[in-house]
C-alpha cells in the first residue's frame, strides 16, 4: 500500500489435529508522497463453503433394511444418515459413501437423508428419499384354505406371516397349473385392498367342475410383490346342479325310494358348464338339519357313473321309515367328490285316524240266542295328510295287558277271534256279504304298481288330502275269557 509494492505473507501450520480454516487479515500501508493514498486492508478466508451430498437414494430393500448410497462432497469430513419420519439414525460414518439401515418395520415407508459434516459445525443436508421396506411372503392359514366353493368362485384364505394389518395388500392367483408363474391364459388374478386381520379373497369367473391351485403374494407400499406362495392344496369348483326329472320318484317301496333326474354328458367330452363326475342322493327326516329334532340320520347312496340318472336310498342298507316325512336332494359331484345339490320334493307318508276306540254291537246271549259276531256301531275315518298317494294297510292284534288268551285268525275257534274290515262311507249292509277280507297281524299291502280297486280288501289307495271310512265286523271266540279283552287296529301308510 501507499504506492509501495504488494506485500506477501507466508503462513505455515504444524502440529497435530484438524485444520478447518485459516483467515488472513492484512492492513494497508500509510499514504505515500505525491498524493498517493493509503493502502486498504483486506481478509482472505481459505475455508470453502460445504456442499450437500448429491444422489442420495435407497436400494436393495429387504423386509427390515435399506441400502443407502450417495456421492462424496468436497470439504466434508464425515456423513450421517437421519430419518425425518422417526426411523433410526446411523452413527457418524466418516468418508463412507453408503450405509445399510437395519431394524426397520416390515412394509413401512420411511423418509431418510444424509448429512455432510465439516469441522463439527458446518452441516449440509441432502434431499430426502422415501423408500419402503418389502412385505414378507404370506403363509397358509391355520384353518381351511378354501372356506367357500361355488360354481364360478372360490373363497381363498391365507395368513399375514408378520405383514402389518390394514396396510398390506395381496395378489391372489387361481390357476389350473400346479406351479406359478406360468403362461396359462386362463389364470384368474385378483389384487386385494388392505382388509384387516382376516385375510381372504373370492376370485370369480372360474369354470365349473374344474380343479384350481391357489398362490398368493404380498405387496408393499411401492407396489413390489414378494414371491408367490403355494398354499399347498387344490380345490375343484362345483359341478352344475342336477336337473329335476319329469317324475322324481320312480319307485317307492316299503323301506326304500328310487329317484330319477336328468344326467349330464360325460366329461370329457362336453361343455365344462354341464359336466359332473357322478351323483349322490340323500334323504333326511329333518330336512338336513333345518328342522327339529337335530341329529336325524341322512340316508344316502352315490354313483361315479356319469351316465347314471337314478339312485335308491334304503335299499340294501338301513331301511327308511315311511311313516315319517323325508326330504330328498340329489347332488352332482365335482372332481373332488363335493356335491352341488338340487332339492327335490318331500315324500310325506302321513295319515291320521279319527279315533282310537270303537264300539261294537251286542254279543253273547241276545234275546235268548247266542250271537258270535257283530258289526261296529261306529267307524274309523282315515285321512291322507301327506303329499304323496299312499296305500293304507291294516294290522290288528290283541292288546289286553298283561296278556290275552286270544289270537287273531281268519276264522273263529277256541281262543281265536276274527276281525274283518270294509272301506265304505256309509254303514255297511247286513253280513256277511259286505265283508270279505280278514284283518290279521300280517296284512298284505299293495305293491308299488298295485291298485286296490276293491274297497273290501285290507289295503286302500288314498290320494293326498282324501279320507276313507273303515267299518269292522268281529267274530267272538267259541271259548270264554274271564278278562275284558281289548283289540288294537293300526292303519299304516305305505308305498302307493
Amino acid at each position: 500500500g501507499g504506492g509501495g509494492g504488494g506485500g506477501r505473507a507466508s503462513v505455515g501450520v504444524s502440529g497435530s489435529g484438524v485444520t478447518c480454516g485459516i483467515t488472513f487479515v492484512t492492513t494497508g500501508g500509510a499514504a505515500g508522497g505525491a498524493g498517493a493514498g493509503a493502502g486498504g486492508s483486506g481478509t482472505t478466508n481459505t475455508t470453502d463453503s460445504l456442499v450437500a451430498a448429491q444422489g442420495f437414494s435407497g436400494t436393495a430393500q429387504s423386509a427390515s433394511s435399506i441400502l443407502w448410497n450417495w456421492s462424496l462432497t468436497n470439504g466434508a469430513t464425515d456423513y450421517q444418515i437421519f430419518s425425518s419420519t422417526g426411523g433410526p439414525m446411523s452413527p457418524p460414518l466418516g468418508a463412507a459413501a453408503s450405509y445399510t439401515t437395519t431394524g426397520l418395520a416390515v412394509n413401512t415407508t420411511a423418509s431418510f437423508y444424509v448429512q455432510a459434516r465439516a469441522c463439527g459445525a458446518n452441516l449440509a443436508d441432502s434431499a430426502a428419499d422415501d423408500e419402503s421396506t418389502l412385505a414378507l411372503p404370506p403363509a397358509a392359514p391355520g384353518g381351511a384354505v378354501f372356506a367357500e366353493v361355488n360354481l364360478s368362485s372360490i373363497s381363498v384364505s391365507w395368513a399375514a406371516n408378520g405383514n402389518p394389518v390394514d396396510v398390506t395388500s395381496y395378489t391372489v392367483v387361481l390357476t389350473t397349473e400346479p406351479a406359478f408363474p406360468n403362461s396359462d391364459t386362463g389364470n384368474i388374478i385378483l389384487s386385494t385392498f388392505p382388509g384387516g386381520a382376516a385375510l381372504a379373497a373370492s376370485p370369480f369367473g372360474l369354470n365349473s367342475n374344474t380343479t384350481y391351485y391357489a398362490f398368493v403374494a404380498a405387496m408393499n407400499h411401492a407396489g413390489l410383490l414378494t414371491a408367490y406362495v403355494d398354499l399347498s392344496t387344490s380345490v375343484s369348483t362345483l359341478a352344475l346342479a342336477p336337473v329335476e326329472g319329469a317324475s322324481e320318484f320312480l319307485s317307492v317301496q316299503l323301506s326304500s325310494v328310487t329317484v330319477a333326474w336328468a344326467a349330464f354328458p360325460p366329461s370329457p367330452p362336453g361343455d365344462l358348464a354341464g359336466t359332473s363326475e357322478g351323483y349322490v342322493l340323500e334323504a333326511s327326516s329333518n330336512n338336513f338339519g333345518a328342522l327339529a329334532p337335530a341329529g336325524a340320520p341322512v340316508f344316502s347312496s352315490a354313483t361315479f357313473n356319469v351316465l347314471s340318472s337314478t339312485l335308491s336310498v334304503g335299499a340294501g342298507g338301513v331301511a327308511l321309515d315311511l311313516s315319517s316325512t323325508y326330504y330328498f336332494r340329489v347332488g352332482s359331484l365335482n372332481h373332488q367328490g363335493r356335491p352341488n345339490y338340487t332339492n327335490l320334493s318331500r315324500l310325506n307318508f302321513q295319515i291320521r285316524q279319527s279315533t282310537d276306540s270303537l264300539s261294537l254291537g251286542q254279543m253273547g246271549l241276545v234275546n235268548g240266542v247266542i250271537v258270535f259276531s257283530t258289526v261296529s256301531t261306529s267307524s274309523m275315518v282315515v285321512t291322507n295328510v301327506g303329499n304323496w298317494p299312499a296305500t293304507i294297510a291294516l294290522a290288528a292284534s290283541t292288546a289286553t295287558l298283561p296278556s290275552s288268551p286270544w289270537s287273531l285268525s281268519t276264522a273263529p275257534g277256541d281262543d281265536v277271534a276274527a276281525l274283518m274290515g270294509v272301506w265304505t262311507a256309509g254303514e255297511p249292509g247286513p253280513p256277511p256279504a259286505a265283508f270279505t277280507t280278514y284283518i290279521t297281524t300280517t296284512p298284505t299291502p299293495s305293491q308299488a304298481s298295485g291298485n286296490y280297486s276293491s274297497p273290501s280288501q285290507n289295503g286302500y289307495q288314498l290320494p293326498p288330502g282324501d279320507s276313507v271310512t273303515l267299518w269292522f265286523r268281529f267274530f267272538m271266540p267259541t271259548s270264554t275269557s274271564s278278562l275284558a279283552e281289548r283289540l288294537k287296529v293300526t292303519p299304516t301308510a305305505v308305498y302307493p
